[in-house]
């Protein structure tokens, strides 16, 4: 279960393989319908699995938060003040639909492969994503599972600190499993999405041979909560140094997130 298409082989790409169903919980692109109608192209030939796309449309608040010192929320995470009220507003109901719209499969799946609670490099959508399917999993009694995402140190050094303020060592506790990637599925998917027009993420990205998975959520025990307040520190520090040289380097992660934004994701 991911927030947008492309998502799915993105982060997820070891479980597309077997999985039962694929959902893409926010396919109607915030502001562009011809990547709306690509997806709709690549749902239509997806190589494997069965890909539904769920009736709702992103709010567009890629970036709408401050990475550095946003907090998570029940429906995802804080925007920022500057964040049009129509936007805001469609993520927080996108929020009450999702927990409406999943149910269903999370009641007829008892593992589910979905993002990490940080959005891997901070989406907020993709936050919001996991905090819905996390919910449901508890109340299902499904156990839940997120690729591990780039590491503390990378995203400080792009100045995304929800992992870190918010979860940081609490994840080194959860358990894990390695799954290796399917390169020759993803690059026909990715190829897809691309003569499609909809992938939304850098067109030569290659997936590691595996990925680390972390369990969120065990037969509906949910064993990773966000900390109360924010743990700050010598990882600011950290932050500060490596987002000058982030800076001075041009910021590889920031471009394609940033890519991401423009695309809608």
């Amino acid at each position: 279960m991911v927030a947008h298409p492309d998502d799915e082989i993105l982060w997820l790409a070891p479980a597309v393989a077997n999985a039962a169903t694929i959902i893409a919980a926010l396919p109607g692109h915030a502001d562009d319908p011809a990547v709306t109608r690509g997806r709709e192209l690549v749902r239509a030939q997806y190589p494997v699995g069965a890909f539904e796309f769920l009736p709702l449309r992103s709010a567009g608040v890629h970036q709408r938060s401050d990475w550095r010192r946003r907090r998570p929320m029940q429906h995802g995470v804080d925007l920022k003040s500057d964040c049009p009220p129509e936007r805001a507003s469609l993520y927080r109901e996108n929020y009450q639909s999702l927990l409406e719209l999943l149910s269903p499969y999370l009641g007829q799946h008892h593992i589910v492969f979905t993002h990490n609670p940080w959005g891997e490099y901070g989406h907020e959508e993709h936050v919001q994503v996991s905090n819905a399917v996390m919910s449901l999993a508890s109340r299902h009694g499904c156990s839940v599972w997120a690729w591990d995402g780039f590491q503390e140190r990378r995203l400080l050094s792009e100045d995304m600190r929800l992992r870190t303020d918010y979860f940081g060592a609490r994840t080194s506790s959860l358990p894990t499993q390695q799954l290796r990637v399917d390169s020759s599925l993803f690059g026909s998917v990715r190829d897809l999405y691309l003569a499609n027009g909809a992938w939304t993420w850098d067109s030569t990205y290659e997936p590691p041979p595996s990925s680390t998975y972390i369990q969120l959520v065990r037969e509906g025990e949910v064993l990773i909560r966000p900390a109360d307040a924010p743990r700050r520190g010598r990882s600011l520090r950290i932050a500060g140094r490596s987002a000058l040289r982030a800076a001075r380097r041009g910021g590889r992660l920031a471009r394609r997130a940033a890519s991401t934004m423009a695309r809608g994701d």
